[in-house]
């Protein structure tokens, strides 16, 4: 299931599909031919244990237990209130119906750590923040909102996820949100 995350986690966010010539893009890595060989053989293997279906061919559901980090650069700056989270997860829901299905596992956090905005990809910074704040097992998606530089964010891919879980989740500009100032 972990390997349906990266998935998901790369499909998440629409406006990092796309290359805004000198705008601001995804930021997520190109996996490695090693890291593409062991994922599609994990998908491969997961898929012929579990499926897509139950034995009466009814669709099977993933449960997503989700959880929501805003990083803010002041008190104000940054912030997401509860409702734009919980109409963030209630999107996605609508996307990935019927195969998953993301639940706002604990209320969202909210973090003043100025070391924390204004992060880049695999930085010191996104490192620390991603240990210091990740929630939930290798199951869970942890989406960390903040200030990214040169990029409306990031996906890592969980495979190594038992080995150190701060590197797995998803990484998004802050202003991308429903009714944020960069959504579209």
């Amino acid at each position: 299931m972990r390997h349906y995350m990266f998935l998901v986690a790369v499909l998440l966010f629409h406006t990092c599909a796309f290359h805004i010539v000198g705008e601001r893009t995804c930021g997520t890595h190109d996996p490695t031919r090693d890291e593409i060989v062991k994922i599609t053989k994990a998908m491969k293997t997961w898929t012929a244990n579990n499926g897509y279906y139950n034995k009466r061919n009814e669709i099977k559901t993933i449960q997503i237990e989700t959880y929501w980090n805003s990083i803010t650069k002041n008190r104000s700056k940054g912030a997401i209130s509860e409702t734009v989270v919980r109409e963030s997860i209630g999107i996605l829901n609508t996307a990935f119906s019927p195969y998953f299905k993301f639940t706002l596992a604990a209320d969202p956090v909210t973090k003043f750590k100025s070391s924390y905005w204004g992060i880049e990809y695999y930085s010191d910074s996104e490192l620390d923040m991603r240990d210091k704040l990740r929630r939930g097992g290798c199951g869970a998606l942890n989406i960390y909102s903040t200030y990214t530089v040169d990029s409306l964010g990031w996906a890592t891919l969980p495979h190594d996820c038992a080995k150190k879980k701060s590197n797995d989740g998803v990484v998004i500009l802050y202003s991308t949100v429903p009714g944020g100032s960069r959504v579209g």
